[in-house]
């Protein structure tokens, strides 16, 4: 990560170093120049710091499977308030972020009653529905090249303990490239939500390669009325790249929508 630091911010500052030598007043920086100077550094220093929150894991393929979406983040670094509205800053628009906009609202809000001291009081006031608990943790970066990191985080929410319910464990991906935060996406997630009779559950699972291509599974379930004997799944598959600090879609497929015997529980 050092190295992709390095050569990010020398970028940075070689081409403010040069904007002002060709400056045409006697190589002076005008105070437009020294605020624009001093912006990007400052900028640059808080994309290291945020970095550096981040244990390397240059492993690839990296994946997010059933196994990691289960367990708890129990040895990774949080984030707050600060770190999450930086990598809230630009998402690759998609319909498998939908709910991602009102989570990151719910983290926010959570998160500054926590910095308060009112936590407990203001769960008091909590409706059933209502979001009672998010916490988010920095799961580690990836370096595909000299250009580019991949930032792999966690955001885990669960509701008031009441119906409707929900519970869920979202895992994103946040690009970093040539030393700016450039576009955030899912890589996976499990949901598991309900209000009897209705509930559904679903499980993304995603696999990011060492070119930089990413591959996603959706499998959802939902059953409309736990009294009758088949619930509806759903399956998507789908192919993005990075490229250049952004992600494009490359492929999608969508299976219809099938009627699925549920399976009894002995």
């Amino acid at each position: 990560m050092k190295r992709n630091i390095f050569i990010e911010t020398t970028t940075v500052f070689a081409f403010l170093f040069f904007s002002a030598c060709n400056s045409p007043k006697e190589n002076k920086m005008t105070d437009a120049q020294l605020k624009a100077t001093d912006l990007l550094a400052k900028n640059a220093e808080k994309v290291i710091t945020l970095c550096n929150k981040f244990k390397t894991k240059n492993v690839f393929p990296y994946e997010a499977d059933t196994t990691f979406l289960y367990k708890e983040e129990k040895n990774s670094d949080s984030l707050g308030t600060n770190e999450i509205k930086q990598l809230d800053v630009n998402w690759f628009k998609h319909d498998l972020i939908g709910g991602t906009e009102y989570d990151m609202k719910q983290f926010y809000i959570i998160d500054s009653v926590k910095t308060t001291g009112t936590y407990a009081s203001w769960c008091d006031s909590l409706q059933p529905g209502n979001t009672k608990r998010s916490n988010a943790y920095a799961v580690c970066k990836l370096l595909p090249d000299s250009f580019a990191t991949i930032l792999v985080w966690t955001l885990m929410t669960s509701s008031y303990e009441a119906c409707p319910y929900s519970s869920s464990k979202a895992v994103y991906i946040t690009v970093v490239y040539n030393g700016s935060v450039t576009q955030s996406f899912l890589l996976g997630e499990y949901i598991s939500a309900g209000d009897p009779p209705v509930s559904m559950h679903r499980t993304v699972t995603g696999k990011i390669t060492a070119d930089k291509k990413l591959e996603i599974h959706v499998y959802e379930e939902d059953d409309e009325d736990m009294d009758l004997p088949e619930i509806k799944v759903t399956k998507e598959h789908y192919e993005f790249e990075i490229k250049e600090g952004k992600i494009n879609l490359i492929k999608e497929k969508k299976e219809k929508v099938i009627n699925m015997k549920k399976i009894a529980i002995k």
